[in-house]
């Protein structure tokens, strides 16, 4: 499966995304839906590339735990 399945799970989905920390959720919005690479998220937001990764590490692992562990893996960069 590689996202959500049904409207509903997208909706809750988008509502997680919204919960996250202002830091990760700039970093998932720029490697998820702007589909910016890792060197050119780091260079939108001048960070180092070691620090962009952990950023998108982190962003991934807070809102896995938001969605229990239902993570879509579309995205992964």
């Amino acid at each position: 499966n590689s996202g959500p399945a049904s409207c509903a799970e997208w909706m809750d989905f988008y509502e997680k995304i919204e919960m996250l920390p202002p830091e990760s959720k700039e970093v998932f919005e720029l490697m998820w839906f702007q589909g910016l690479g890792q060197k050119q998220a780091a260079r939108v937001l001048n960070v180092s590339l070691s620090t962009l990764i952990r950023r998108w590490v982190t962003a991934k692992l807070q809102l896995r735990h938001l969605l229990k562990d239902n993570f879509p893996e579309d995205g992964e960069k």
